[in-house]
């Protein structure tokens, strides 16, 4: 019985995880920067620097609108669909 219960929680953990994936994607504008030509650049470092200035301002963009509200939404959704599968 243990095996089918973990079963059971993989398909909820799946949709938990998308849920916040869009919750947290929703209205996220598009990047205001051209993307870099990282294969132009032949220096690894520089390659490296380039990526993660490129990469940064979205990082923070995102998990400025998780800390402001998403993931209590998250969690909102969450219980709403534990109430409707009978937790």
């Amino acid at each position: 019985m243990p095996n089918r219960l973990a079963l059971s929680v993989i398909p909820l953990t799946i949709v938990m995880v998308a849920l916040l994936l869009w919750i947290a994607n929703r209205g996220v504008p598009a990047p205001e920067s051209v993307t870099p030509d990282f294969g132009a650049i032949n220096d690894v470092k520089t390659k490296k620097r380039t990526f993660f200035n490129y990469l940064l301002p979205l990082v923070q963009r995102s998990n400025n609108n998780i800390s402001t509200g998403a993931s209590e939404r998250f969690w909102r959704s969450a219980e709403r669909l534990e109430d409707k599968i009978g937790r």
